[in-house]
């Protein structure tokens, strides 16, 4: 019994230090926009509206396969009314399956679309560590892009792909995005700092989220566990779906990738 209280002194000693330390780096750190940033992460998107529409600046639509990426950005410009539908992305990379990416997929009336991924953005040819992670040794970056971009990146990478439609109406998912576009530009002018838990790919999210719905979302999965985000939203009804089964939704919306002797190039088409 006395082995077991000093252990737990030593674990709660521990973590107060690691606590300490995160904080005094928080506000001795300060973030920046100037950097030589690693491939993809280059530019930072800007959401410019008017009275009539929304011009989505520098969107990233690159074609992502083995045989390397080239740089593409484009203006796509609509209006808050075209967007109709939200779904929600997740991405499996390690043997660990709650260790997963998550993004948004805003889907417009006419078949374009624009997509969400937070990520740490990180200097050239730099891996991500997971102490970087925690000591806000990146910066935070909202990368919008076409859901294309994002999905032929994650088959270039041999990830294991989810996209499950969301239950929502056009105008939460139109306030939604405009919360997004406000981030979007806040960082543009403002960097800020990822960190691993506290302000990572899902918990940004579910954080705008809650700020227009009743909907809370449970914090292991939005902290802890992105992998289990979609388990998470099957459990409160919030996938379209009229399976009952959480294995049976996974299996119909598990992406199936094209193959091309070009490379992997849309349409994506969803397993059925």
């Amino acid at each position: 019994m006395p082995l077991l209280k000093l252990l737990a002194k030593i674990v709660i000693a521990i973590l107060a230090f690691f606590v300490v330390l995160t904080l005094t780096l928080w506000l001795i750190k300060t973030p920046t926009n100037d950097s030589d940033w690693e491939f993809g992460q280059q530019k930072l998107q800007q959401v410019l509206s008017n009275k009539d529409s929304i011009t989505v600046k520098d969107l990233r639509d690159y074609n992502w396969t083995n045989k390397g990426q080239e740089e593409n950005y484009t203006d796509l410009t609509f209006t808050l009314q075209d967007i109709q539908s939200l779904e929600v992305g997740e991405s499996h990379f390690s043997i660990h399956e709650g260790i997963g990416h998550v993004f948004l997929i805003f889907n417009l009336k006419d078949g374009r679309n624009v997509a969400l991924s937070i990520e740490s953005r990180r200097d050239k040819n730099e891996e991500f560590e997971i102490i970087k992670g925690l000591i806000f040794d990146y910066e935070l970056i909202y990368i919008l892009a076409t859901k294309e971009d994002l999905l032929s990146l994650r088959k270039m990478r041999d990830e294991r792909v989810y996209i499950y439609p969301i239950k929502t109406t056009p105008e939460k998912a139109q306030k939604l995005f405009q919360l997004v576009g406000e981030k979007v530009n806040s960082l543009y002018e403002k960097p800020e700092f990822y960190h691993l838990f506290f302000k990572n790919c899902t918990n940004l999210i579910t954080k705008e989220v809650e700020k227009i719905s009743d909907t809370r979302f449970p914090f292991y999965e939005k902290t802890f566990a992105p992998g289990y985000a979609g388990r998470a939203l099957f459990k409160m009804g919030l996938i379209e779906t009229d399976l009952k089964d959480f294995t049976e939704v996974q299996d119909r919306y598990l992406i199936k990738f094209p193959y091309t002797s070009k490379g992997i190039t849309p349409p994506f088409n969803f397993k059925t």
